[in-house]
Order: structure tokens, then sequence, then C-alpha cells
């Protein structure tokens, strides 16, 4: 017997594929819609083992318009899809025949790359979709790279962006790695965040600096305990310092926020 309370989803509208690269250091993947659609969670695949996923996103556009809003990458791991959340969600329409598209860098060995975006479809009750640019500049905001850099044994770096336009940081992902032992990550439990700066504003709770872990934000942290939903406005600055506590291993460090809406 029908069921009017169902929603039968329309065809051509669940999850959106870009292919698949050649192996590649560093490459770009186009997907193209078949109809009109909402673009939700993007999950990109490398084809090497999980500890050895690192490298960067440099490009993320939809329509042309880019939907990264700092001035530095964010963690391709951070893509990944055991990366289980809700706020990994792009929310920006693309209109049959758009086109959006990533770009990656930095893998440690040619690799091949997939990735795809679930979607919904875009209902034709509500008229045309709009470009990214008419959906106002909160939409474009869906990822806030912090780069990554080296940081010696025992020592302590900072990471540090600046806000292309304004936005509200949302979960975030970080990540150690070892690039001299086939990139393990298994020494990012001997890391501690150690200060989180917006526009100089700390955002760590304590009263004295005792850290937190850098595996409290990690691939397998709960989502929703991580969401920091701060507003940072344009050319703000957002920096994250981070301790390295081995006694004798080099990390590279990195991640980036996911946004939330404004």
């Amino acid at each position: 017997m029908a069921n009017s309370n169902i929603d039968f989803r329309t065809s051509q509208s669940y999850a959106l594929g870009f292919g698949r690269s050649a192996a590649l250091v560093a490459g770009t993947l186009n997907a193209t819609a078949a109809r009109d659609l909402v673009l939700g969670r993007l999950n990109v695949n490398v084809e090497v083992p999980l500890n050895q996923n690192f490298g960067n996103i440099t490009v993320l556009t939809v329509q042309g318009a880019s939907i990264l809003c700092s001035n530095q990458p964010c963690s391709i791991r951070g893509f990944d899809t055991s990366l289980q959340m809700d706020e990994n969600f792009v929310g920006v329409p693309l209109v049959q025949n758009g086109v959006t598209q990533v770009q990656w860098a930095n893998l440690p060995a040619a690799a091949a790359v997939s990735a795809a975006l679930y979607c919904d479809p875009w209902g034709s009750s509500l008229g045309e979709p709009p470009s990214p640019d008419e959906s106002g500049p909160s939409s474009l905001n869906f990822a806030f790279g912090m780069g990554n850099i080296i940081i010696a044994a025992g020592a302590t770096v900072t990471l540090q962006a600046t806000a292309l336009r304004a936005c509200v940081l949302g979960r975030l992902y970080l990540e150690a790695f070892d690039p001299l032992a086939g990139g393990t990550f298994a020494n990012e439990n001997q890391c501690q965040v150690t200060q989180i700066l917006i526009n100089q504003t700390e955002q760590l709770a304590s009263q004295v600096n005792a850290g937190v872990p850098l595996s409290a934000f990690g691939l397998n942290a709960l989502s929703s305990m991580c969401n920091l939903n701060q507003f940072v406005p344009m050319n703000g600055t957002v920096s994250i310092n981070i301790q390295n506590n081995t006694a004798a291993t080099a990390l590279t460090v990195g991640g980036h926020f996911f946004c939330n809406a404004s």
C-alpha cells in the first residue's frame, strides 16, 4: 500500500561522481551535473593506505566560484570516507551541466584519486537555482584551510591562516604524521594543541594552559564535540599552536575547519 508520507528521490540526484584520476602527486578532477542539484557531503578517496593519506586540497570550486575561505590549503585526509561527520556539507546549488572541481597537491607518492558528492535534487517549485554568487557570500564558506608545517621533536609551531571573507568556523580537523616513515600517523597521540586564537582571542577553556590532545580533533573524534561555531571577519586571522612531545621524531602537522552556515 502506498504511503503518502514517503518522499521518493527523483532520478540522477543521489551521488555526483568525479571519476578517477591517473596516478598523480598533484592533479584535478571535475564533476558535471546531469540535473539541477544541491551539493551535500564531499568524500575524497586517495588510493594509498589511510595512514599514508596526506596531501592538500588546494582548490574546490562550484561553477568557478571557490568554496574555500582562507589563504591556506586543507588536508586531503580530512575529506576521507572514514571521517563520519555532518559538518562536511557543501549546501551550494549546482545547475544542470554545471561543473564542480577539486584540485590536490603534495601527495607523498603518485596515487589515483577519486571523489564524490552526495546530493539532493533542486525542486522545480523553488525556481531556477541561484549561482554561487547569487546565493550570498556565506554559501561559499565550506572549509577554512590551516595549511601544514613541519614541527621538530619537542618543539611547538603555529598554523596560521587569514580569512578571505567573513565566515563561521565549525568542526576542526587536525592531523600529524611522520613523512619519513611512510606517512604514519602513529605519533598523533603525542601532540598537544596548546592554543587556538581567533583575532588574538583564545578559544581553549582552561585557566592554565593544560593543552588538548591533537587526537581530540582527529579522524576518529566525535564531530559534534568539535564544532567551534565562532565568527571570523574578512581578513581575520586564525592560529593554532601545536606541541610535538615525541623524543626524536619530526612531524608534519596540518588541518582545516569546516564552516557553519552564517
